[in-house]
């Protein structure tokens, strides 16, 4: 959720989505996390998967 909330700047957003009140977000998860960690969490992709063809 910090991550969430630091790309979103949602917190009503947030709080539909995880379940918990604005007040809950607010008071726990506001300042876990910076935007930049957001976008670089959000941001990982896997690897593509190569193929044969025969």
């Amino acid at each position: 959720m910090p991550l969430r909330l630091a790309v979103t700047h949602d917190v009503q957003r947030v709080s539909l989505e995880s379940g918990n009140s604005p007040k809950v977000i607010q008071k726990e998860y506001l300042e876990l996390a910076t935007e930049e960690d957001g976008k670089k969490w959000f941001g990982i992709m896997p690897e593509p998967v190569e193929t044969k063809r025969g």
